[in-house]
């Protein structure tokens, strides 16, 4: 129980000390995780809507609630390539685990996403959509679980590829920028050409925010979409251990 104990309190500190760091010196703090999606909702839903005239309903919903999720595996991804870079003092002064260093930039990223769910129900309620479902209470630890555990897997990679390759940053910028147009965020995956579907499901990261579409606005979470995902966390969260694995040992020397 101690060890356990340990544990906690080593990824207690590395949160603490990343949240002091993302907001140093800023006024608003906090509230750019919130407003930075929200922003991009409005602007997003004046394009598509009004602008290229796209007929769905309830669309500003459907924007938000992928926005949000979205603005998580982002951050996530891109935060994580200077994750150990970064970390080089603690890295070389001190003994714990390094793997814990990108799991508590995605779990901060991950808190900023679970205090943004008030916000998506109320852009329901102001749409005369049910703002709360009992399944709720499980579906969304289930989605939230397996995100954590894809970004971690992606995160470990990055963060200890980019010790090796400091191009990775700027590849990885790019990667998640191109990605956010080939995931349904912007758009309904019914607006895609049929023949283009097959390559788009490859992507693991339809079936997180179809999830979370499906989650919010209907209340119902895909078992499809579940199983999907939880091969893509497993995955992740290997393959991501072993490039570390690999990689860790030279830390000290490529830092």
């Amino acid at each position: 129980m101690t060890l356990v104990k340990w544990h906690v309190e080593v990824l207690e500190q590395l949160i603490k000390k990343d949240f002091k760091i993302k907001y140093k010196n800023t006024v608003l703090g906090y509230i750019w995780s919130l407003g930075t999606p929200l922003i991009m909702a409005i602007i997003f839903d004046v394009a598509f809507r009004h602008v290229m005239r796209i007929n769905m309903e309830n669309y500003s919903v459907f924007l938000i609630s992928g926005l949000f999720a979205w603005q998580w595996v982002s951050n996530g991804l891109n935060g994580s390539c200077w994750a150990f870079l970064g970390n080089m003092t603690l890295i070389k002064k001190l003994v714990f685990p390094k793997y814990y260093i990108p799991l508590s930039l995605i779990l901060i990223d991950g808190i900023h996403f679970a205090l943004s769910v008030p916000i998506i129900s109320l852009f329901l309620y102001i749409h005369d959509l049910p703002a709360f479902y009992w399944s709720w209470l499980y579906q969304i630890p289930i989605v939230f679980l397996l995100q954590m555990l894809i970004c971690y897997g992606l995160a470990l990679v990055i963060a200890s590829c980019n010790m090796l390759f400091r191009d990775i940053e700027r590849v990885t910028t790019l990667v998640v920028m191109l990605l956010m147009y080939l995931t349904p965020i912007l758009y309904p995956l019914d607006l895609v050409p049929s023949e283009f579907v097959l390559y788009f499901s490859l992507n693991p990261l339809l079936y997180l925010i179809e999830s979370w579409h499906e989650i919010f606005l209907h209340g119902t979470l895909p078992l499809l979409n579940v199983e999907c995902m939880s091969l893509s966390a497993l995955v992740s969260v290997i393959f991501g251990m072993y490039v570390y694995r690999v990689i860790s040992p030279k830390f000290a020397e490529l830092g």
